[in-house]
């Protein structure tokens, strides 16, 4: 007898083969046996999933959980869309190596403000490598399967600080040493965040030099690429160059094209991809299917002391000449400190993206240049009226086209991704999230398998379970097969939706039955059983 059984499924297997009826038998958290047709399989617990798909948990390959799932051990925002297994410490930031005099400096900007007990201002370190890390992660108990990279930009600030030099060669040395102990100690690769500081200072020899270690263990470089606009084809060059004299397989995360002059260059960047490829080089991508990168409230852009005056106060200095020069001098004050020209500045906000305005809804999807032009004011003055307008509650991205987004995911070189992290709904509300942190995956299987067709239910499916298991080398998920972890989602294909938006991103999607993790049923229908059920994921060389 199994522990679970779930017959009467239309079992969508995660290797793009076609769809078969059939059931699933679940004992002791592995996937014992899988039959097609109408075997009856007795269970102590059966779920009749008549009409329903069954497919393997869903496999994040780029998560950033690894900063919250101490404050969040539940993982809801993740389990409640499908996401069984996530591959964490992306764009170059994991929670390890670190030590007692950098970890002051990044604990703020690793962790801060998610809350929880080992969150807050800073963090509560109780490690110092990756391996330390894990195992406190493990003592916690959390609901998903959580593996990591390890950072460069960690790597970086461990022996040089935030200095921008070139490292000596034993300071390359100890870099090396680092990451090496990060792979044995199991992380799954090197993630880069090209465009972060400090991370950004290296120079792709460097960077180079550091992937050399993580392909003798046959692990993953995966990079945020040092431009997502004006040369993000030159920045996919780079990763195609770094894959080239590193010999180690690489991965261009949350792959787009940002700012509306660039929009059409996805073909590009896949093309020079596809040559690389033809060279040899092993690099594929993954993608989130939301038309704008992380969004920002704009009114965060005021000084502080102003927006914590009353809001009708506000509004009268954001639209008074005397206020708007008051302004125009902090900002000013700022610029000088960054070395940021107006002209730069100017040119920076304005290829922002308005994703979400209070009132003013015929402005959502202009960048904020062109907001100007439809006001037929000077820039500074136009944005400031946009803000009054909408009482500050004005929210901005980077903004992407469908039209490259669709080219990118149905590309046999890409896999899905969230670039998220996991929530609990409290949290969420408070915060100008994504709504990639909980729809990432029905909006895939809504719109662009049920609605556009840009894939097929098979296809998609193997792009975000399968797919993303094989390249990071986990051989035991990802697949509906006898011997497999049963990490499976039950969806209604008919009915899975998004439900997340941008001014409620706190939104559970419709159409998930049941999410089961290592055999445990976490979610079921409106419910969501804190079971703790995930399990901490080593990488075995």
């Amino acid at each position: 007898m199994f522990d679970l059984v779930i017959k009467n499924a239309v079992i969508v297997d995660g290797t793009g083969r076609e769809r078969y009826q059939g059931s699933v038998g679940i004992t002791g958290g592995i996937i014992a046996l899988v039959v097609k047709g109408d075997e009856e399989l007795v269970g102590h617990r059966v779920i009749d999933a008549a009409g329903q798909v069954v497919c393997p948990g869903f496999i994040d390959i780029h998560s950033h959980s690894d900063i919250s799932i101490l404050a969040n051990p539940r993982a809801e925002s993740s389990l409640r869309q499908g996401i069984t297994t996530e591959i964490a410490g992306n764009c170059g930031w994991s929670m390890a190596p670190v030590h007692r005099a950098s970890a002051d400096k990044l604990g703020t900007r690793l962790v801060g403000g998610l809350g929880g007990e080992d969150a807050g201002e800073h963090v509560v370190w109780r490690w110092n490598t990756l391996g330390e890390w894990l195992e406190v992660v493990e003592q916690k108990g959390i609901g998903v399967n959580l593996g990591t990279f390890v950072g460069q930009s960690m790597v970086r600030a461990y022996v040089l600080g935030d200095e921008d030099r070139i490292p000596c060669q034993k300071e390359m040395d100890k870099m090396k040493d680092l990451v090496e102990q990060a792979m044995i100690d199991g992380a799954f690769g090197l993630s880069t965040g090209r465009s972060y500081m400090p991370g950004k200072m290296a120079s792709t020899t460097e960077v180079v030099e550091l992937c050399k270690v993580v392909a003798r263990y046959d692990g993953l470089y995966t990079t945020h690429i040092f431009n997502q606009d004006d040369q993000v084809l030159e920045a996919t060059e780079e990763v195609v160059e770094i894959g080239r004299r590193s010999g180690c397989r690489v991965q261009v995360a949350h792959q787009k094209v940002c700012t509306k002059r660039n929009w059409g260059k996805a073909a590009a960047c896949l093309e020079i991809m596809e040559k690389g490829q033809a060279r040899a080089v092993d690099i594929l991508s993954d993608v989130y299917p939301f038309l704008y990168t992380q969004i920002s409230s704009l009114g965060n852009m005021l000084p502080k002391e102003l927006r914590e005056k009353p809001l009708e106060e506000v509004k009268a200095i954001l639209t008074s000449p005397e206020g708007l020069a008051g302004i125009r001098a902090e900002f000013h004050k700022q610029r000088v400190v960054y070395g940021i020209s107006e002209a730069e500045w100017e040119k920076r906000m304005g290829d922002t993206g308005i994703v979400f305005c209070r009132y003013t809804k015929d402005y959502e999807g202009l960048d904020l240049m062109e907001a100007a032009a439809r006001k037929g004011k000077p820039f500074f003055e136009a944005v400031m009226e946009l803000l009054a307008e909408n009482d500050l509650m004005v929210k901005t991205a980077g903004i992407m086209c469908e039209e490259d987004l669709i080219g990118i995911l149905k590309h046999p070189y890409s896999m899905v991704s969230t670039d998220a992290y996991a929530l609990d709904r409290e949290q969420s509300e408070k915060a100008a999230i994504h709504p990639r942190h909980y729809g990432t995956y029905p909006i895939i299987l809504e719109r662009y398998v049920r609605e556009l067709k840009v894939l097929t239910l098979e296809q998609a499916i193997r792009k975000m379970t399968l797919m993303p298991a094989e390249r990071v080398g986990l051989i035991d998920r990802g697949q509906i097969r006898a011997g497999a972890r049963a990490d499976l989602v039950i969806f209604d294909p008919e009915t899975i939706a998004n439900r997340s938006t941008v001014e409620k991103p706190a939104a559970f999607p419709a159409g998930i039955s049941y999410v089961v993790v290592n055999g445990q049923v976490t979610v079921e229908g409106d419910t969501y059983h804190d079971l703790r059920a995930g399990q901490v994921l080593r990488h075995s060389y």
